[in-house]
Formats: C-alpha cells, sequence, structure tokens
C-alpha cells in the first residue's frame, strides 16, 4: 500500500464518522487523527513498515531542505526575499 492510498483509506473513514457522530468543528483534527491511528493499527506490520519508512524518508528530506536553507547565506534572488 502507498501513501496516497492510505490517505484515501483515511480520508473516507474519517468522513463517514463525522456523519455518523456529528463532530464539532473543534474535534475534527483530533478525530482525524483516531481515525488514522485505528486504520494504521489494523494494517499488517509490512504495511505499518512500508507507510513508517516511506514518511520517514519524505520527513529527513525536507528537515535537509529546511536545514539548507536556513543555514546558507540569504538568496540574492528578490523572488525569494519577497516570501
Amino acid at each position: 500500500m502507498q501513501h496516497a492510498d492510505y490517505i484515501y483509506k483515511v480520508n473516507a473513514a474519517f468522513q463517514a464518522r463525522c456523519a455518523a457522530e456529528n463532530t464539532p468543528r473543534s474535534h475534527l483534527l483530533s478525530l482525524r487523527n483516531a481515525v488514522a491511528k485505528e486504520l494504521y493499527e489494523q494494517e499488517p506490520l509490512e504495511v505499518q513498515n512500508a507507510l513508517k519508512e516511506a514518511l520517514d524518508t519524505a520527513h529527513n528530506e525536507l528537515v535537509a531542505e529546511y536545514n539548507e536553507l536556513s543555514t546558507g547565506l540569504p538568496s540574492a534572488n528578490p523572488e525569494d526575499q519577497a516570501l
């Protein structure tokens, strides 16, 4: 199972729970996390490990990019400076 497949699975279960439980807006993030955790724990160990590895890799790449950009000199490109 790829990460994108898992997102669709979580979204579908989340939408169903929201409709069934009439969840207030202030609790939606908590409910989404609970649904994702429940579904993750139901997956076989191989799927859990594959998802974890893919997410760890993506996270590490983003952290490395952030660290590289935050420790270097400011960009001379005016478009970058406008951000």
